[in-house]
């Protein structure tokens, strides 16, 4: 199961990172902006939004998760104070029992993050340390605007995953070989992580 977790651990490092970066995707504009009082963030089993009241959302996961207390370890009633309190969204399914961190401010939701992926091996640390290294390089070679897209391709037995993140004429490309296994699941089996030329359309 380890294994099945690194790609996923890889990739919410390269969204981590390019938080700190002008990413676009070509949205338009006018859609509503990340952060807004409506923007959600989705656990598996329930979805809470920014604004929300403390009580609603802590209703809403709890009955699907535990709720644990960050700063007492323990799992609470929604603090009556109104002062800031953050709780850890466990699920002895998944990464060790944490799956997300809520926390709230005046007894609204401001912050949440959802835990996509999780690695501690020697392996899966080092290639996100190579991540780390290329994207800081093409920001500091090709400036802070990037934008983003993502491939899929299936032949036979082996799909073939891509982020392409487009720094103007170069690129940061990372590639995901998975492999189909007797039993009907995907294995993954390579990961790749190169620096590109990018193609001549992308140029433009």
């Amino acid at each position: 199961m380890h294994r099945q977790l690194r790609v996923p651990a890889l990739l919410l490092f390269v969204v981590t990172i390019a938080g700190t970066t002008k990413i676009s995707s070509g949205a338009d504009e006018s859609t509503e902006a990340v952060g807004s009082p409506k923007t959600p963030i989705c656990f598996p089993r329930a979805c809470v939004s920014k604004g929300m009241s403390e009580r609603e959302a802590l209703r809403k996961l709890s009955g699907s998760y535990e709720l644990v207390r960050l700063e007492e370890s323990e799992a609470l009633e929604p603090d009556a104070s109104g002062h800031e309190s953050s709780y850890l969204v466990k699920d002895n399914q998944d990464f060790g029992g944490t799956v997300g961190v809520v926390t709230f401010t005046d007894r609204r939701l401001a912050w949440a993050s959802r835990a996509w992926g999780y690695a501690d091996d020697g392996k899966a640390l080092a290639l996100a340390g190579e991540v780390y290294s290329l994207i800081a390089q093409m920001t500091k070679e090709r400036g802070a605007t990037a934008s983003v897209k993502t491939e899929h391709s299936l032949q036979r037995d082996l799909a073939v995953d891509q982020i392409k993140i487009l720094f103007g004429t170069k690129e940061v490309v990372i590639t995901i070989l998975k492999r189909m296994k007797p039993n009907g699941e995907w294995a993954t089996q390579e990961v790749h992580v190169d620096e590109t030329l990018a193609a001549e359309q992308s140029e433009k």
